[in-house]
């Protein structure tokens, strides 16, 4: 059985080829979120629920993997705090996204709670 080190190797080998992560890595990527957070400060899923919030990420709507459109499409983002971002994007089961509305489909999602 490998172990964990040699594990974390093979995935940052297989991250470091992937065209969607090196344009993640990009400057063009970092001006594209910085005009993003801008122009929307706060976190849609918590202003949705009433809450003032700060943004610190920008989501892909869609997943744009693939498509170097959708990947630069003003459209595809949105605003994000930490901790929505990360519950929409991971969790125990592998990653969740959202319903057709833009609605985390996650249960434990903060927005979907009473």
């Amino acid at each position: 059985m490998p172990r964990n080190r040699e594990i974390h190797r093979r995935y940052d080998d297989r991250r470091r080829h992937d065209a969607h992560w090196q344009f993640l890595r990009s400057r063009e990527w970092k001006q594209i979120r910085h005009a993003h957070l801008q122009q929307e400060p706060l976190c849609r899923f918590c202003k949705l629920r009433g809450r003032v919030v700060a943004a610190t990420e920008v989501d892909h709507i869609q997943d744009p993997r693939g498509d170097y459109f959708l990947e630069r499409a003003p459209d595809n983002f949105r605003s994000l705090c930490k901790p929505c971002h990360s519950r929409r994007t991971h969790s125990r089961g592998g990653i969740k996204g959202t319903d057709a509305n833009g609605r985390p489909i996650d249960p434990d999602h903060p927005w979907n709670k009473p």
